[in-house]
Formats: C-alpha cells, sequence, structure tokens
C-alpha cells in the first residue's frame, strides 16, 4: 500500500490544496526516539495510529534506514490515502524565545517555553494529501492522530501552525466534545479589540477546507463575548462537518445565533 500511495503522490504533491491543510510543529524534549512501528503501523497496536510509516528521500523514494525515528523525513500513510509528512530535525536552541512577543495571542504558556527550552529536535508534521470537504475532518482527524501520537512518544508541545496557537493532546481535548470531530479542538478563536468593539475570529478553518469566520462589534462584556464566541464555534462546526449552507447564510446564521455582525473570509 505504501509504496503505491506514495507513487500517486509524487505526481499530487505540488498541486495546490486550498481545501485542506494542517501544518504544525512539534518541540521535542526526549533524548531518545521512538520506534517508527510505535507512532504508526496497520493493526494500530501497542496505541500507535493505524497507518503505515517509513523514511523517505527528497524526492518521496523509499529509503532503508534504522527502524527507529531519527534525522530525516518521513511519510505515514493510512488506508484511506491520507498521507502526512514528518520531518525530524535537531532543534535551535534559541528558538523558545522567538514566541514570547506574541505569548498572549497563541497561549505560550512558562511550561511551553521550559519545554521548548530544552527540546533536542524539532518535528514537523504536514499534510500533504489535496482533500475537499467534508472529508478533510477524515484528513484532519488522521493529522491530529499522528501529531498527538508523536508528542506523547517524545514529550514534545505542539506550535499548531494554522490555528496559531501552543497545544498539547491534553490541552486541545474538550470534555463534551462533539463526535466524531469537535471544531473547538482543532480551531482557535482570536480575541481582538477594534474601533467598533471586540472580534473573534477563527484560526485554522482552513484544515477543514473552510474560510475563516469573523464576528465583529461585540460589546465589551464577558458574558457578550462567550455568547458570540459559542455561536462562532456552532457555525464553524456546521460548516466543517459538510452541512449545506447556501450564500449568505453563514452570516444570517451567526446573526440569528448571537446577533452579531459575521464576515466569512
Amino acid at each position: 500500500m505504501l509504496s503505491g500511495l506514495l507513487r500517486h503522490l509524487d505526481a499530487s504533491r505540488h498541486v495546490a490544496c486550498p481545501e485542506a491543510r494542517y501544518n504544525a510543529l512539534l518541540y521535542a524534549r526526549s533524548r531518545d526516539l521512538p520506534h517508527l512501528e510505535a507512532i504508526a503501523n496497520p493493526e494500530a497496536s501497542g496505541g500507535a495510529v493505524e497507518a503505515e510509516i517509513a523514511a523517505v528521500d527528497e524526492g518521496f523514494d523509499l529509503v532503508d534506514g534504522s527502524c527507529l525515528l531519527q534525522v530525516g523525513d518521513y511519510v505515514a500513510v493510512n488506508s484511506e490515502g491520507f498521507v502526512s509528512k514528518i520531518a525530524v530535525r535537531a532543534a535551535c536552541p534559541t528558538m523558545a524565545h522567538q514566541w514570547l512577543s506574541q505569548k498572549d495571542e497563541l497561549g505560550y504558556t512558562a511550561e511551553d517555553f521550559a519545554m521548548c527550552a530544552v527540546s533536542r529536535y524539532e518535528i514537523s508534521v504536514d499534510l500533504l494529501t489535496p482533500v475537499r470537504r467534508p472529508r478533510a475532518c477524515a484528513a484532519v482527524l488522521f493529522q491530529s492522530a499522528i501529531v498527538d501520537r508523536l508528542a506523547i512518544l517524545t514529550k514534545a508541545v505542539i506550535f499548531d501552525v494554522d490555528a496559531c496557537r501552543f497545544t498539547s493532546p491534553v490541552r486541545r481535548r474538550f470534555p463534551d466534545a462533539a463526535w466524531p470531530v469537535d471544531i473547538r479542538e482543532h480551531v482557535g478563536f482570536q480575541l481582538t479589540r477594534a474601533g467598533d468593539g471586540m472580534r473573534v475570529r477563527t484560526r485554522g478553518m482552513v484544515k477543514f477546507g473552510c474560510p475563516e469566520l469573523e464576528a465583529a462589534q461585540i460589546p465589551e462584556q464577558y458574558e457578550t463575548i462567550q455568547l458570540v464566541s459559542t455561536a462562532l464555534a456552532d457555525l464553524a462546526q456546521q460548516i466543517a462537518i459538510g452541512s449545506s449552507l447556501d450564500d449568505g447564510e453563514p452570516a444570517a446564521t451567526a446573526n440569528r445565533l448571537a446577533d452579531q455582525p459575521v464576515y466569512v473570509f
């Protein structure tokens, strides 16, 4: 399966894919990296993701190598044909400081800083498969599973590039999460102040091949902000899972839910 899918990927990986994009950076502090089959194997044994994983060269040809994850490039492929590229590099000793100026916006905590400061490896995980909504939901679940598994095995903190936030397999979970996909676990909601009031904007809807949403002119009151944020999350959930919404309906739906102007980007 793996070699056949990689041949297909070689022809498709340069295709522009606005439909779905999911990039994550992991700052791993483990001294020893895990076995490949502990990350992914076809039987999903031992807590691994149900997929195949192998080392590849720059041309995406399979290469013989160690059964351990090490500095280099890898791909993970599942039975649905979703492909994630995993690139392992030595961590830069000073990279922990680059996020300090954005710590409030990104949710960058003191614990994140400490983990980044002692990290030994930087691991990027990129979804390579062109996929359209609503099938993107399955791709997001696969990519999330790979990212979370790597984070657990390598003691890593995660920077979710598209959601613009620092997170971890534990922090992004919601006890009341919808099944099988809950938008709040995969998309960030950023609050900013503008001249006409507060604004709440999604970050990461691109994972689902969807536009970003923004609610504006929100009074600076905690209860109102929470109401609007919840309404925006509900709307984002509907769109991501493939609910049929006519042109203009996203904004109208959110206005009914929260009585605030909503913009679609």
